[in-house]
């Protein structure tokens, strides 16, 4: 067997397992998140009891669970297909993906981030060859991101990931 079949048999082998463990997990967190909603409500509703004191972190940490599970999970398919990106770059190319050369301050405003943090991620993403960064046409002072060949190939790899992790 090839390097890369025994790599793909070794990732789908740990994807078997880590795959329903990590939907396992987002489907405790999400129970548990509803669940504390309906115990606030009802004694919220209950004339006779104390409203339960909640604070924010705690209805806000099942979601942080979830968020830092899919993170991680992203990050471990990255990580198995040598695809030098986080998961916020992998946001950063699915911005790009839609737009047909996109301008720093088109993913700074699609982003909420601040322009200095997009020049950075934009540059890391040139230099690891995922991004291409070609001047605007109309204005000389405008660079406009377009997506690299590696770059498709990363982004369509992790929508079929994400599809993956949808139909468990």
């Amino acid at each position: 067997m090839s390097e890369s079949g025994a790599r793909a048999a070794g990732s789908a082998a740990a994807e078997e397992v880590v795959m329903p463990a990590l939907y396992g997990q987002l489907v405790d967190s999400i129970n548990q998140f509803a669940d504390m909603m309906e115990a606030s409500v009802a004694t919220q509703q209950d004339g006779d009891k104390m409203p339960a004191v909640r604070t924010e972190d705690d209805l806000l940490q099942p979601v942080i669970t979830v968020f830092n599970g899919y993170r991680g999970w992203m990050q471990q398919a990255l990580d198995e297909q040598a695809i030098p990106a986080s998961p916020l770059d992998m946001w950063l190319l699915s911005i790009v993906a839609e737009g047909d050369g996109v301008s720093q301050q088109q993913l700074v405003q699609a982003t909420g981030r601040d322009k200095a943090q997009v020049t950075r991620m934009a540059a890391r993403l040139v230099q690891a060859g995922l991004l291409a960064r070609e001047p605007d046409a109309q204005d000389g002072r405008r660079w406009r991101l377009t997506l690299t060949e590696e770059g498709k190939a990363a982004h369509r790899h992790m929508g079929r990931q994400r599809k993956r992790l949808a139909a468990l």
